[in-house]
């Protein structure tokens, strides 16, 4: 049984038949406690939560549509539930027109809101985003986005297969999209920018940590200051439930931390 005063995921990717649903279902039912209620005040959902770009109908209905009925459970009994949508559920984007409501929207007990700033316990200004806005490629090659976003579907499977080998082995998960992003010098280029270019931002709007999600890679680390009499950001990525498990806490004390989720 988990305790958190609030917890952050993002790039869950419901719909999507490489969503690590199980884990993730264990993941919220941890958080349960005996009288039926959640040891947890809050929690965010940093984006990509449902893949309405790749959704299969047939998974989403079949299986994945109980992580949104815990999700919704979870408001009911009173979680604060904040939904900031990203770049594969952009429709909630649109749809609601979140740009022109700064506090949010309610549905159904949830808040939906283009991206918030939430003080912790120990009063830092925590600046929370999904973060594909910084992503250039997106916004300036969505064909070259295409095309990498099909890649990335093989080398899901290829990651699925080896880590069905792995425990039929008896051995520990291990991510080889991870492996692949980290030997590749142009991913590597891609998230230092992506991270510098969030963590400016967030600076400039004056917070002393960011989260996001969107690149599929867990971290937490400092960037300098990248203004005058400014210490810099802490970088908080919560990174996802397809090619791992991951998660940002905090716990009672306002201390935050990243966390592999393994069952």
């Amino acid at each position: 049984m988990l305790k958190y005063k609030s917890v952050w995921i993002s790039d869950t990717h419901l719909g999507n038949p490489n969503c690590q649903y199980e884990k993730l279902y264990e993941f919220l039912k941890s958080l349960e406690n005996e009288d039926g209620g959640y040891n947890l005040e809050r929690i965010f959902l940093v984006g990509d939560i449902i893949d309405m770009t790749q959704i299969d109908h047939k998974t989403f209905w079949g299986k994945h549509r109980k992580i949104i009925k815990k999700l919704f459970r979870m408001a009911d009994k009173g979680v604060e539930v904040i939904y900031i949508p990203g770049n594969h559920d952009y429709f909630v984007r649109n749809e609601l027109e979140l740009d022109e409501f700064p506090e949010g929207v309610e549905f159904k007990n949830i808040n939906i809101r283009r991206n918030d700033m939430y003080i912790n316990g120990k009063g830092e200004k925590v600046f929370i985003l999904h973060g594909d806005e910084f992503d250039g490629v997106i916004l300036s090659f969505p064909f070259i986005y295409a095309i990498g976003d099909y890649s990335y579907k093989v080398v899901i499977l290829m990651n699925r297969l080896q880590n069905g080998i792995r425990r039929f082995l008896g051995m520990k998960e291990w991510s080889f999209a991870q492996w692949i992003k980290h030997k590749a010098k142009s991913a590597v280029q891609f998230m230092n920018k992506y991270e510098e270019l969030v963590s400016e931002e967030a600076e400039r709007r004056g917070a002393d940590i960011v989260i996001c999600g969107h690149i599929h890679n867990a971290a937490d680390q400092v960037f300098c200051g990248f203004f005058e009499q400014n210490v810099g950001v802490r970088y908080m990525n919560c990174g996802c439930w397809v090619e791992f498990c991951s998660y940002i806490c905090e716990y009672e004390d306002g201390t935050m931390e990243t966390i592999m989720y393994h069952q």
